[in-house]
């Protein structure tokens, strides 16, 4: 029985047809998958490219879909021409309000010569997570904003900083880019799927709105990925370096503020985070 699986998901700032389109159309494939010659979405329709880590040491690889749900489902037998396993990948699609939510799927892998170091697992890992979150997000997605990044290191360990950047009784305490606003309210529902809001408002309550996005790629104490509701894109990385923590944020611009205002605004909020998380 196989043991080693691997798992992605992934909300994409795409419909869910131009999603599947991506994963099922030849013509679409080939430009951030493999360079497939031809397949049908048939059941039993096989299908093969050539790939690998170096021109000396390329694959032939051999795939049959074995299950098909049009705009839901992809799967397919993954193995190597010449050498003996099968594997499985799975690929399922769900829509979130516009945007499409991909769980992603292959197991079997322990199927493959274990002699061979091209099979070894960690291989597949950091393959598979390149093809999701990198080509296919950037193929889907095509950034054509500028971004700017604002960063700051935190006097605490990783596990503090990841829970006073994300529970919402710590979120209130520094979300807000002026000493003049606060953030009264916020929920936060950290996964993949989930969503946040944050209402930031001026104290002498002439103005507020709420700051809300969707989540998009989470992996704990490392990364966070979200769409903010107007589309744009935010990416925080978090780094652990012994008794600090490095958090580095990312996001694209907008079209109503100058870019150094903006800058201003987040890398205020990102101080007031390191600043409430070092006081407490």
């Amino acid at each position: 029985m196989s043991t080693q699986v691997i798992l992605h998901e992934r909300i994409f700032n795409a419909p869910i047809v131009k999603v599947w389109n991506a994963i099922s159309d030849v013509s679409e494939m080939r430009n951030w998958y493999f360079d497939i010659e031809e397949m049908k979405l048939t059941i039993g329709a096989k299908f093969k490219f050539i790939a690998g880590e170096s021109d000396d040491k390329l694959y032939q690889h051999n795939c049959e879909i074995t299950d098909i749900d049009v705009l839901n489902k992809l799967s397919y037998n993954w193995c190597y021409d010449g050498h003996p396993g099968v594997s499985n990948v799975t690929f399922e699609l769900s829509e979130i309000e516009n945007k499409t939510l991909l769980k992603f799927k292959h197991i079997g892998i322990d199927n493959f010569p274990k002699d061979n170091p091209d099979f070894a697992f960690d291989n597949f890992v950091e393959g598979w997570y390149y093809i999701i979150h990198i080509a296919l997000k950037d193929y889907l997605e095509k950034p054509n904003k500028s971004t700017i990044t604002v960063e700051t290191t935190v006097n605490a360990s990783i596990q503090k900083v990841w829970q006073y950047w994300n529970e919402p009784e710590h979120i209130t305490q520094w979300y807000f880019a002026s000493n003049t606003w606060h953030a009264p309210f916020a929920a936060n529902d950290l996964r993949v799927g989930g969503k946040f809001k944050t209402t930031m408002a001026a104290k002498d309550v002439s103005y507020s709105f709420d700051f809300e996005g969707i989540y998009s790629h989470i992996i704990h104490y490392q990364l966070i990925e979200y769409i903010i509701n107007d589309g744009r894109s935010v990416k925080i990385i978090f780094t652990s370096e012994g008794d600090k923590t490095h958090v580095s944020e990312t996001f694209e611009t907008e079209d109503v503020y100058p870019l150094e205002v903006q800058k201003d605004g987040w890398q205020t909020i990102i101080n007031n985070f390191r600043i409430h998380v070092e006081s407490n």
